[in-house]
């Protein structure tokens, strides 16, 4: 599952999951555009990575401007010269009733999960064509977007969102070999998680086994972004779906 020679872009790398995707893409050898809104977390990134050897450089990016998503893009293809993998992870989270949600709780979500994701396909899937087509874009979702799940309505439709864009994605750019898949890492031990719950309640989940490490996704992203997962577009794979329990 190596990414020698590829260029990748990571969003919300500064730190949690998005850390950890791209120091495991600059460890199997892509050249990693590490992009986040605050800059002291997305330096910390590429210190990281150049301090493993890896090469990085970092460029702060709103995903729910369209003007900064194009700069992004554009930024990458400046520095490293071209752009053919976007992992799109930058998200917002959290817990809330439906009866007690406004709109500008809604419109929060939604901007950053849905429009976010759209603006960067958009952009991603466009320096693709432009360089005469092939590419990976690999969408962070979640189980939830597929089930539901109580207060959680905004979080869920985003998510579902995304999952319908990577299908329907999948399907228009294929004649350009651009590929869209997504994948949900389930409860994944970040910042973000722990900020939903108590501690009372990290504890109960983390008793249960429900608590993942981030590297087990990691693993996943990598395989999809790489040769082996060639012919996976289209595929959303999300862990959380299927609870025996």
């Amino acid at each position: 599952m190596r990414l020698d020679g590829k260029i990748a872009i990571v969003t919300g790398s500064g730190r949690g999951l998005g850390r950890s995707l791209a120091q495991a893409m600059a460890g199997a050898g892509a050249k990693v555009l590490v992009s986040d809104v605050e800059a002291e977390h997305a330096n910390e990134t590429v210190r990281s990575i150049r301090a493993a050897g890896g090469t990085a450089e970092s460029c702060l990016a709103d995903v729910t401007s369209g003007e900064q998503v194009r700069a992004l893009v554009q930024h990458a293809v400046k520095v490293f010269g071209r752009l053919d993998v976007m992992v799109n992870n930058a998200g917002r989270s959290g817990l809330m009733p439906f009866l007690e949600m406004t709109e500008k709780d809604w419109d929060r979500v939604l901007d950053t999960n849905l429009r976010g994701t759209f603006l960067c396909c958009h952009a991603a899937a466009t320096q693709m064509v432009r360089q005469g087509g092939c590419g990976k874009i690999i969408n962070v979702t979640s189980a939830i977007g597929i089930k539901g799940a109580k207060s959680a309505a905004h979080y869920a439709a985003s998510k579902g969102g995304v999952v319908a864009l990577t299908r329907s994605l999948a399907a228009e750019l294929a004649p350009h070999r651009i590929e869209v898949m997504a994948a949900g890492p389930g409860q994944t031990d970040t910042p973000m998680w722990r900020s939903m719950y108590t501690e009372e309640e990290q504890a109960q989940r983390i008793k249960a086994g429900q608590l993942r490490s981030p590297e087990e996704f990691t693993s996943l992203v990598l395989f999809l972004a790489s040769e082996a997962g060639n012919g996976w577009s289209g595929e959303v794979i999300a862990r959380g779906v299927y609870n025996p329990t």
